[in-house]
């Protein structure tokens, strides 16, 4: 058996991928390939599958060509959704973190995309119960734009209750500790998505503490009620009132808590997605490209380098698509402009960083 292959570095390994490492690992050899032309002269002999896993951007030259299942992660599914499911056509295996997506993706013609919900890492959460010292725990990002409605409530939760420094970086480790020091973690996802059942969701609840997130949310189509589950709120200025009214409830807020709890250590953790995966991949889909002429999957390739403004590799792909077929070359030759304008925009954001 050859193992389960990632197509990232071990520096990549953060979050997502780190939980997916870890699970791999504890049931089959893991190998890691990071980009490079000679990606293929690494693999193993008869790999279970190939994943990549969304990290450092890349298309691996001639993905669509091998033997063994192939698949790719969509962590953050809703972002530049159109372009996803595009570069997914190369795959076999498209797994898309929110739910309803997979369901966007195959009506789109991706027919093996499957739902792979975010999810918590059991052995950092499955501990004895302890102290629960803080009124409130939180660990994530601050300060950009996207993250406007989390600054507020941040500051808002800070002002009345017993927090630890939301300013700071934590590690993993240090994540699941102040979750299981907390009575309650407030989820506030990214202003472009608030329904987001993210990482956040399934660490707070697996760690015993009451969740409380932005309502509408996705976690209830994965299974979890609002009231059961977790508490949900609609505005941003209610959620300190919210958090009192919870810390002031000791018995319900941890029933709600353990069953939240017991849910996630349950069916969502690493450990389950990875049987999911495995189960996926002896269902036998075939990547649309496998039967794809070499000029469509080249003129893709460009698109896709294209995208992310390569412009040494851009210029190669275009270059290998002309030698292939002049006229998808010259059908593609408005890609080169909009290649220039990405390459200058960058430069100007550079030069206005420095000043």
């Amino acid at each position: 058996m050859g193992g389960v292959v990632f197509l990232c570095g071990n520096d990549e390994l953060d979050k997502e991928r780190r939980g997916y490492a870890r699970a791999f690992a504890r049931v089959a050899p893991l190998h890691f390939i990071a980009p490079g032309d000679d990606w293929r002269a690494q693999l193993p002999d008869d790999p279970i599958v190939i994943i990549n896993p969304d990290g450092r951007p890349w298309l691996p030259e001639g993905i669509e060509k091998i033997e063994a299942p192939t698949a790719v992660f969509h962590i953050d599914t809703y972002v530049a959704t159109a372009r996803r499911m595009r570069w997914s056509q190369m795959y076999d295996y498209a797994f898309v973190f929110h739910p309803g997506y997979d369901e966007t993706f195959r009506a789109a013609g991706i027919p093996g995309a499957r739902l792979l919900p975010h999810a918590a890492e059991r052995d950092l959460f499955d501990r004895p119960e302890s102290d629960r010292r803080l009124d409130a725990g939180w660990v994530g990002a601050t300060g950009r734009s996207i993250y406007g409605a989390r600054g507020r409530i941040l500051a808002g939760l800070q002002a009345r209750f017993r927090m630890n420094d939301v300013a700071r970086r934590y590690t993993t480790e240090e994540m699941a500790d102040i979750y299981c020091a907390s009575k309650i973690v407030v989820n506030v996802s990214r202003d472009d998505y608030l329904q987001d059942a993210n990482m956040r969701c399934f660490e707070a609840m697996a760690s015993g503490a009451l969740l409380i997130t932005q309502s509408p949310s996705e976690l209830t189509a994965l299974g979890f009620e609002e009231g059961l589950h977790f508490i949900g709120y609609r505005e941003s200025d209610e959620v300190p009132d919210i958090v009192a009214h919870w810390l002031a409830r000791d018995g319900d807020r941890e029933a709600i808590a353990r069953r939240a709890r017991k849910l996630v250590l349950a069916e969502h953790t690493y450990d389950a997605r990875v049987g999911t995966i495995l189960a996926s991949v002896r269902e036998g889909a075939t990547a649309p490209a496998r039967t794809w002429p070499a000029d469509r999957v080249q003129a893709l390739r460009f698109d896709y380098f294209v995208e992310y403004a390569d412009l040494p590799k851009s210029l190669g792909a275009y270059r290998k698509l002309a030698t292939i077929s002049m006229l998808r070359a010259a059908q593609r030759s408005p890609g080169l402009v909009r290649l220039a304008l990405k390459v200058v925009r960058r430069a100007l954001r550079k030069m206005g960083s420095r000043s």
